[in-house]
Parts: structure tokens; C-alpha cells; sequence
């Protein structure tokens, strides 16, 4: 996400407040991307893949906004790993096969 005027500012700098909006899903930064744009940007990459199985690695905050419509609405731990259908073209989810998250360690944090 391009966070605009707020890029570059550490997570755990910001108040409980900002840290609150960021969850969001209409959250717009500061002369920057709303999650919505994530979101699209999101859905022109899936759509450029050939048909078949593919590995891809991404944030949290990306994959949790390509799959808000389906019922994702908790960014999955680090390390953690969805399998997704997509539509046979454009790039749009169809459906989750499954979700396995790394176990949450506080001493991570």
C-alpha cells in the first residue's frame, strides 16, 4: 500500500487510534492508496497468471483485502498459507480451499 504522507512510519509508533483505521477496509491514507486500490492492484496481478497451480508470496495486508469478500477478515499470521481458486479469467477470487495459519509465538512480536 502506498501510504502516502504516513510512509515510512513504524506501526508500533502510531496511536491506538491510527493503529485502528488501518484495519478499515474504507481506510484511505493520507495522499495516498485506500485498500480498495490494494485491492485492484491485487486482482490485475492474479488475472495475469496462466492457468494452472502457482506459489505466491505476499503481505498479509494484500491477500486479507483480495479476500474481504469472501469472509477474510483477519490478516493471517506470518508465515501462514491460503490456497485460492481464482475465476477462469480476470484475476477474481472464486473460492478458498483452505487456510493455515503459522501459530501466533508472543515472543515474535
Amino acid at each position: 500500500m502506498n501510504f502516502g504522507s504516513q510512509e515510512g512510519l513504524h506501526y508500533d509508533g502510531l496511536s491506538q487510534e491510527e493503529k485502528a483505521k488501518l484495519s478499515d477496509p474504507a481506510y484511505q491514507a493520507p495522499n495516498g492508496e485506500c485498500w480498495a486500490d490494494v485491492r485492484l492492484r491485487a486482482v490485475d496481478y492474479f488475472g495475469t497468471l496462466a492457468k494452472g497451480s502457482h506459489l505466491i508470496f505476499t503481505h498479509g495486508g494484500l491477500i486479507t483485502t483480495y479476500l474481504y469478500k469472501a469472509g477474510v477478515t483477519q490478516m493471517p499470521n506470518n508465515c501462514s498459507f491460503l490456497g485460492v481458486h481464482l475465476e477462469d479469467q480476470g484475476g477474481e477470487f472464486r473460492e478458498l480451499d483452505f487456510q493455515w495459519d503459522f501459530p501466533y509465538i508472543e515472543e515474535d512480536i
